[in-house]
């Protein structure tokens, strides 16, 4: 025979399925803490309460509570936009783990920085707005860009003082366009493949600089 439990008309199929809103703003700090791999749709809206709690010195009121945090619209609202930013990153290897570090920062963005001081994020809804998350893509993938090409630089750097140290007393490379500076000079002259210059070439040709 099978057991079911039920709290007023809900039906749980266990009883860890319950939570009251007061244990589940105490799981906040807990869940929030965990690495992002462990990230889903409902600790992103954990951390959406958590943030809105810090920006605005009260608990966010849920819309509704069914004694579930999958069961609230939070946790639906925040698996619509998980569902929007992994669509856009159909490209990556993994797509689940980007999109909550994309939600995670969108979040942070939003309480931070659009609307830091003039406190209008009263629901998760509005992270939906889609003219918001364009805002947001804009500043993103900028961001990512800047990101991808400071570690780029940085690898460059690496190589060149582990193998050859002497270009840095010779070429300045402070940034991407240096870079391209010293591989159109590479390519504009003739250069010994002995020659340091050359082998970095030849490296950064490798690499896909």
């Amino acid at each position: 025979m099978e057991l079911k439990l039920y709290i007023g008309k809900h039906v749980f199929e266990s009883i860890e399925d319950f939570m009251t809103l007061e244990e589940f703003y105490k799981k906040v700090p807990e869940w929030i803490s965990e690495e992002k791999e462990k990230w889903n749709h409902i600790t992103l809206m954990a951390y959406f309460t958590w943030k809105y709690e810090q920006a605005n010195g009260v608990r966010y009121r849920m819309s509704r509570w069914k004694n579930n945090p999958a069961k609230s619209k939070e946790s639906l609202d925040m698996s619509k936009i998980l569902k929007i930013f992994k669509k856009d990153s159909s490209s990556w290897t993994d797509n689940n783990q980007k999109a909550v570090i994309k939600c995670y920062n969108y979040i942070n963005w939003a309480f931070d920085s659009k609307f830091k001081f003039d406190k209008k994020i009263n629901s998760t809804g509005l992270l939906l707005n889609h003219s918001l998350i364009n805002e947001f893509e804009k500043i993103y993938v900028k961001k990512l860009k800047e990101h991808l090409n400071k570690n780029k630089l940085s690898k460059v750097i690496s190589w060149i003082k582990n193998n050859e140290p002497n270009l840095l007393n010779h070429y300045d490379f402070n940034d991407l366009n240096d870079i391209n500076i010293f591989i159109n000079f590479v390519e504009s002259n003739e250069i010994d493949e002995d020659m340091s210059e050359k082998k970095l070439y030849n490296y950064l040709k490798s690499e896909g600089v």
